[in-house]
C-alpha cells in the first residue's frame, strides 16, 4: 500500500493533463460533447484516486505555513484570472469602438454610417488578401467597425494562394489586395488600398436600383463640368458625383430645353443670361416635380437671377461681407471670404450633418420671399450677425446702409419646395416641330404641349458657385453641401451626410510589427514573471 501511494502522484499528474486536454478541447470546439467530456471524466476520476491514495501526505503539507501561503497567493491568482476572464467575456459580447484621435480618423463618418444603415439587401463580402498582410488588417478593421451598424453584411477573408482555383473563378490575378461585393444582383470590385469612401461608394452603387441623370447646363458662359485642372473648374465635383451613382450629362438648353428623364438640373455660374423660352423651359420643368440647383456669382445673369423670385427666391445685386471676428481667427482677412460654421446651418437635411466650416469666397445674398403662397421656401445658411450684403462693392467698405442693403444674418442658402406649381404661371405651350425648339422669342414654345404640373418640385439656389470649384471644393465642408444639396433633390436620403476625411496614418514595416508583438505577447510578460521569481528568491534568503 506504501508503494502504491508513493507512486500516486502519477495518477495526480496523468489527471491533470488529461483534464487540461478536455478543457483546451472544450475551448477549441465550444462544446463538451465528445472527446472533451471523455477526457475531463477521465482527469477528473484520476485527480479523485490520487488524492484517496495520497491522503495522508496531503494532509501533512495542507497543515504547514507554506502550504497557507501558498494556496493564499494561488487563491489571488485564480481571483485576478477569474476576474479577466470575466471582464474578457464581456467585452468580446459588447465590443464597441471608440475613437479619441483628434480628427476622428478611426471613426466613421455620420454619411458612412447613413449609407450602412439604411442598407435594403445583403451585401457578401469576398476579401482577397495574401495571408497577414497589412491591407488585410486595415480591411479587416475598417469592415468590423461597418458591421457594428448592420447585419446585412457577411464577410470572408480568402488567401488567393490557399484557394487558387476560386480566386481565379474571381478574376483574381494578384496579391495586392481586392475586394468583391456582391448584392442586389449586382457586383463592385475594389483593388489595392481600400478607404472608407470607396467602400461606400461601392454599398451606394449596389443599393441603389438606378443610375440618377444629373442634366448639367452649357452654352452660358459656365465651366467646363470636364474641367479637372484649372483653379476655378468644376471637374473635381462633377467626378464625385459619377462615382456615386449619378449620371453627369452635358445639356444645352438653348437646343434641347429640360427634358423630363432629367433626375436634377445643375445651373453653374451662367455668366450669360438664357434665354427667355429657356426660363420658361426650367418653370415647365420644375412645375412637373422637377429639381434644380443654381449656382450664382454676384453681377452675373442678372435676368436669371431676377426670375427665381418666380419661386420665392430673392437674390440681392450685392457683394456680402462679414466683419466677423471668427474669420479673423481663422486666418480670413478678406471680409468677402465668408466663413460659415454649425451656428450659421438651419434644420434641413441638406446642413444638419455638416460639422466643418463652409466657405463661400465672394457670395451674394438669397432669402426667401416672404409672401411666397403655394411655396416652401427655408433658408439653409446664413451669414452671422455681423455681416451686410454691400451694393457697392467697389467703394470703401465700413459700415451697412440702413434701408438699402440687407443687414445682419444675411441668407446665402435657400431651398424651395413647390406644394402648388399653379403658382408659377407656366406660359402655355405653342406648336413646335417635335424635339425641337424654335422662335427664341417666344417662351411657350419651351413648354411641353401635355404639360402636367404636380406637386414636389424641388430648388436649391446658393448665392456663390466658387465654393464648388477645383480649388476651394476640399475646404471645411464645401464639398459635403454640394453633394447633399443633389442628394436631397433626387430624395436619395442614404446619401445625406458628412463624408469621411483622409487622415494622418502611422506606417509601420513587418519588422516593427513582429517587433511591438514580440514586446507585448513576450517581454512585457517576461518581466513580470522575472521580478516574481527575484521576489520568490529574495524571500527565501531572508
Amino acid at each position: 500500500m506504501e508503494l502504491i501511494a508513493r507512486w500516486s502522484w502519477a495518477a495526480g499528474l496523468a489527471g491533470a493533463v488529461l483534464a487540461g486536454g478536455g478543457l483546451a478541447g472544450w475551448r477549441l470546439t465550444g462544446s463538451l460533447t465528445g472527446s472533451p467530456s471523455g477526457l475531463l471524466g477521465v482527469g477528473g476520476v484520476l485527480l479523485l484516486l490520487y488524492g484517496a491514495l495520497d491522503r495522508h501526505r496531503l494532509g501533512a503539507a495542507t497543515s504547514t505555513r507554506a502550504f497557507a501561503y501558498s494556496v493564499g497567493s494561488t487563491l489571488l491568482v485564480g481571483l485576478a484570472l477569474g476576474v479577466s476572464v470575466a471582464a474578457y467575456t464581456v467585452a468580446r459580447r459588447n465590443d464597441r469602438t471608440w475613437d479619441w484621435t483628434e480628427a476622428q480618423q478611426h471613426a466613421l463618418s455620420g454619411h458612412t454610417v447613413g449609407v450602412v444603415r439604411a442598407l435594403e439587401h445583403d451585401v457578401e463580402v469576398v476579401a482577397y488578401f495574401r495571408g497577414t498582410s497589412t491591407g488585410q488588417s486595415r480591411f479587416s478593421d475598417l469592415i468590423r467597425r461597418v458591421q457594428e451598424h448592420t447585419d446585412r453584411l457577411s464577410v470572408a477573408f480568402v488567401d488567393p494562394l490557399r484557394e487558387p482555383l476560386r480566386a481565379s473563378e474571381d478574376g483574381i490575378t494578384g496579391d495586392h489586395g481586392t475586394v468583391l461585393l456582391h448584392g442586389n444582383e449586382r457586383t463592385q470590385r475594389l483593388d489595392g488600398e481600400i478607404t472608407e469612401e470607396e467602400l461606400i461608394r461601392a454599398l451606394v452603387q449596389l443599393q441603389s436600383g438606378e443610375d440618377h441623370r444629373i442634366c448639367w447646363t452649357v452654352g452660358h458662359g459656365e465651366p467646363d463640368p470636364d474641367d479637372e485642372l484649372s483653379a476655378d473648374g468644376l471637374g473635381v465635383v462633377r467626378g464625385m458625383l459619377e462615382q456615386l451613382n449619378y449620371q453627369v450629362v452635358r445639356l444645352p438648353t438653348a437646343q434641347q430645353g429640360v427634358p423630363r428623364d432629367c433626375a436634377a438640373l445643375v445651373i453653374a455660374r451662367p455668366t450669360v443670361d438664357p434665354f427667355p423660352y429657356e426660363r420658361e423651359a426650367l418653370a415647365a420643368y420644375l412645375s412637373e416635380g422637377g429639381r434644380a440647383l443654381v449656382l450664382l456669382e454676384p453681377r452675373d445673369a442678372p435676368e436669371l437671377s431676377a426670375a427665381l423670385e418666380r419661386y420665392g427666391v430673392v437674390v440681392g445685386e450685392d457683394v456680402v461681407v462679414d466683419l466677423n471676428r471668427k474669420n479673423q481667427l481663422m486666418g480670413v482677412d478678406d471680409p468677402s471670404m465668408v466663413v460659415l460654421s454649425a451656428s450659421d446651418f438651419a434644420v434641413h437635411p441638406v446642413t444638419r450633418s455638416l460639422g466643418a466650416a463652409v466657405v463661400l469666397e465672394i457670395a451674394r445674398s438669397v432669402r426667401p420671399r416672404h409672401d411666397a403662397a403655394g411655396l416652401d421656401v427655408k433658408t439653409l445658411i446664413h451669414t452671422s450677425p455681423d455681416a451686410w450684403g454691400e451694393t457697392d462693392p467697389g467703394g470703401a467698405v465700413v459700415q451697412p446702409d440702413e434701408g438699402l442693403e440687407v443687414i445682419g444674418e444675411v441668407p446665402v442658402v435657400v431651398a424651395v419646395e413647390i406644394e402648388d406649381p399653379g403658382v408659377l404661371a407656366v406660359a402655355p405651350a405653342e406648336d413646335a416641330p417635335p424635339g425641337t425648339i424654335e422662335g427664341r422669342g417666344s417662351v411657350g414654345r419651351a413648354v411641353p404641349a401635355d404639360l402636367a404640373p404636380v406637386p414636389g418640385g424641388r430648388l436649391v439656389v446658393v448665392g456663390d458657385s466658387d465654393f464648388a470649384n477645383n480649388r476651394l471644393v476640399s475646404w471645411g465642408n464645401n464639398r459635403d453641401l454640394f453633394l447633399n444639396a443633389l442628394a436631397w433633390l433626387v430624395e436619395e436620403e442614404d446619401q445625406l451626410g458628412e463624408r469621411p476625411e483622409a487622415g494622418d496614418t502611422l506606417e509601420i514595416s513587418a519588422f516593427e510589427e513582429e517587433l511591438l508583438c514580440l514586446i507585448s505577447v513576450v517581454g512585457v510578460p517576461g518581466l513580470a514573471v522575472g521580478l516574481a521569481l527575484l521576489t520568490l528568491l529574495r524571500r527565501r534568503k531572508l
